[in-house]
């Protein structure tokens, strides 16, 4: 679960509510393991947030084009324009640091099921960090 402020809360409502009618099968949403679904209520929590014209999940090649680029090159100076969308959870963490949240809950706040597993190595910073 990703806690979000109330103001993005409504924005996000918003775009759902303007972009994404409902499809003959319903909404695309996600179960509790990762795997798609089709939710017949729009205020269902696990709706997806980007799908594609269809009204389907939208691929992760497609989305990274089509959303996340052209949303970095508009909102960042031109050398940060390689940012990648995993470099989001390193901005997340350090900005967790801080505000001086124990290292355990960051680790909880951002697990998955691979990868980072000793808090301690999330804490060594990458060499970007660093510099």
């Amino acid at each position: 679960m990703v806690v979000i402020p109330r103001f993005l809360n409504t924005m996000l409502a918003s775009h759902l509510e303007a972009e994404q009618p409902m499809t003959s099968q319903g909404y695309p949403a996600v179960n509790d393991d990762g795997e798609l679904r089709w939710a017949r209520d729009p205020s269902d929590p696990e709706r997806l947030l980007f799908v594609s014209a269809e009204g389907e999940a939208i691929q992760h090649d497609n989305f990274y084009k089509r959303h996340f680029k052209p949303a970095v090159k508009a909102a960042v100076p031109a050398e940060k324009h390689r940012l990648r969308f995993h470099d989001l959870r390193h901005t997340c963490a350090a900005m967790l640091i801080a505000q001086g949240n124990h290292p355990k809950a960051i680790q909880d706040h951002l697990a998955r099921p691979q990868g980072h597993s000793d808090h301690v190595q999330r804490l060594r910073p990458p060499a970007a960090v660093r510099a």
